[in-house]
């Protein structure tokens, strides 16, 4: 996000960090720096991966079948659901940030990011009322934990997945498990608050009220990857070893 608020993973150096999460936070209200991160040029296809975002790929290698970069998002949702319009945000979201779209390949033994175009998000739908309160809530468990401990490949296509269980008329359970690669904790704040945003808004019908993003996270991992190169990259790894 930005990628949905994405701070940068692992990346050398602290101060370094904080500086690009500031910019990053800017971005992500819409605000552009003089001199910051900046898109990237239009039709560049396949992009670099951050530092951090390559240190998990190779992880993922090294380890395809663990589950242990999931993140998991459970919200229950109390009140009354319209489905069609949580389905109509969540598409929203994903096309709004492009690491929600974005898998992760190797081209020519080097990873790179392959941002898809926008597409719906299959929302699995379990409907379990008719069990009863006890048995809903341990079925409930089951399938969190069946969610959360399934890896999420990073290709084919974007590594996340979503549930939608419904335990009665006004109360539901949303599963969204995304890989740390594309998400992280301040990734969680942006998507609650611009989720409950754009859901707000399908069910007035009203036109998306966000900000366009200045930037996305392909965008900083380009830049990072050009600015800390050579010399001033040697440095930064040098105060770590």
């Amino acid at each position: 996000m930005t990628d949905l608020g994405q701070a940068p993973v692992a990346a050398p150096g602290a101060p370094a960090r904080q500086a690009l999460l500031a910019q990053l936070r800017r971005a992500q209200r819409g605000v552009a720096e003089p001199g910051g991160i900046p898109r990237r040029p239009a039709g560049l296809g396949e992009v670099p991966l951050s530092f951090g975002q390559e240190q998990l790929w190779f992880l993922e290698q090294l380890a395809p079948e663990s589950a242990a970069y999931n993140v998991p998002v459970v919200l229950r949702l109390r009140g009354r659901l319209e489905r069609a319009a949580l389905q109509r945000a969540l598409d929203a979201l994903v096309a709004r940030h492009e690491a929600l779209r974005t898998s992760f390949a190797a081209v020519g033994g080097s990873p790179v990011q392959v941002v898809a175009d926008p597409s719906p998000l299959p929302l699995a739908f379990s409907d379990l009322e008719p069990l009863g309160r006890e048995r809903a809530e341990a079925e409930l468990s089951r399938l969190v934990a069946l969610d959360v401990s399934r890896p999420l490949r990073l290709e084919p296509s974007p590594p996340l997945r979503s549930r939608l269980v419904r335990l009665g008329e006004s109360l539901h359970v949303l599963v969204v498990t995304i890989h740390h690669v594309i998400f992280d904790g301040w990734s969680l704040e942006v998507f609650l608050r611009e989720l409950a945003a754009l859901y707000e808004q399908e069910v007035a019908r009203r036109p998306c009220g966000l900000p366009e993003l200045a930037v996305q996270y392909a965008d900083y991992a380009l830049w990072q990857r050009d600015r800390l190169q050579g010399d001033r990259l040697e440095r930064l790894e040098s105060r770590h070893r």
